[in-house]
């Protein structure tokens, strides 16, 4: 063990985050990357979920009990934070989907882009998986996986709203209500995968309430000072990347995938967030957690131009499709930092500079940039 660290910065928690973010990547777009198949990586969702929750509270909990800022504002910083490269995934989506489906199905893309835009669910019945016939009401179908980003907005919400009512005692019942209703949908059946169709949507408000409650809480309780290793946070890492490589035999299943969710991913978060490595680890740890949302907001539309560029990756053999995986992440992590640095930055700055001249607010830009 090293030196003590008491940075506001959780680099660990930053490396794992970018990780699920590629994991995500592998687990939407299977065909990219066999042998190799991550088939629980759904469960990053919850994952990210107790992560914001502890991100969250450590930066916003001091302000909120204090008064120092109030539920909208908090919830316009949020926005801010979250939406242009929402937006801009949301506009790649629609073009990939305008690329894909026949003509007769472009009223729907159309029709479900001003929501879209609003960050609302759409209610449309519509293909998004075409040439499958598959057709269903998803809830964000211009790019899917925006939905867990609506479910984090409504935790947000009721966290800054609900604030001076959630007690320790509280988030406590809460996670325990939530998390025995997740078991009992489970034992009925229900995969925990559900929450981006609007028929399966209370699950994931049921996967939200238990996860970012765990994660404030996590925060409550974290260490009072880190430790520095370098061999503990890049075991935790691999031990991630791990868990979800190996295959799962199908008995032990359904013990494993709530395992993950509700006691392995609040363990991992509350250890990284107690172990930090050294300087240039920790670099690389901030720069795959700064690319992690952009991986995951754009993953969706630039995969589906792999897909149209490639066609069937049957004809490829198997010692080329691993190339295309590694095509992919690569360019998904590129096109993430990229857009990062010319468009996400400059445009939450104008955004944030405007809003803070305007209302003549005490915070800076550089301050509330990142959180």
């Amino acid at each position: 063990m090293g030196m003590r660290t008491t940075s506001d910065k959780y680099s660990t928690l930053d490396g794992l985050r970018g990780v699920a973010a590629m994991l995500v990547v592998m687990y939407h777009f299977p065909g990219f990357f066999r042998p190799v198949y991550v088939e629980n990586s759904y469960l990053m969702v919850d994952l990210f979920f107790v992560m914001s929750g502890f991100v969250i509270a450590s930066a916003y909990e001091e302000k909120l009990s204090c008064g120092d800022i109030s539920p909208l504002r908090f919830m316009r910083l949020r926005l801010i934070r979250l939406y242009p490269l929402y937006a801009l995934g949301t506009l790649l989506g629609t073009a990939g989907l305008l690329w894909r489906l026949p003509r007769s199905d472009w009223h729907l893309v159309t029709s479900a882009l001003p929501l879209g835009l609003l960050m609302l669910p759409c209610p449309l019945v519509m293909r998004i998986f075409y040439p499958l016939s598959y057709a269903e009401r998803v809830l964000y179908p211009l790019n899917y996986p925006s939905w867990s980003l609506f479910f984090e907005l409504l935790a947000n919400a009721g966290y800054a709203v609900f604030f001076k009512y959630l007690s320790t005692r509280v988030l406590l019942t809460l996670v325990a209500a939530s998390g025995v209703m997740l078991i009992a949908k489970g034992i009925h059946g229900k995969p925990l995968s559900a929450g981006w169709i609007l028929a399966g949507s209370y699950v994931g408000l049921l996967r939200i309430a238990y996860s970012f409650s765990t994660g404030i809480l996590l925060f409550r309780f974290r260490a009072a000072r880190r430790k520095t290793s370098n061999v503990l946070a890049i075991a935790l890492v691999a031990a991630f990347i791990l868990l979800f490589c190996l295959p799962i035999p199908d008995i032990f299943r359904t013990v494993f995938i709530f395992s993950i969710a509700l006691f392995v991913s609040p363990v991992l978060v509350w250890v990284a967030a107690a172990v930090e490595p050294s300087h240039k680890v920790r670099k690389v740890f901030l720069f795959f957690g700064a690319v992690s949302y952009g991986v995951y907001v754009l993953h969706v539309p630039v995969g589906a131009f792999f897909q149209l560029m490639f066609g069937d990756i049957e004809h490829l053999g198997p010692h080329a499709t691993p190339w295309v995986g590694a095509g992919l992440l690569l360019t998904v992590v590129a096109l993430a930092s990229i857009a990062e640095k010319i468009y996400d930055i400059p445009v939450r700055r104008r955004l944030l500079k405007g809003w803070i001249v305007r209302k003549n607010h005490p915070m800076t830009v550089d301050a509330t940039l990142n959180q």
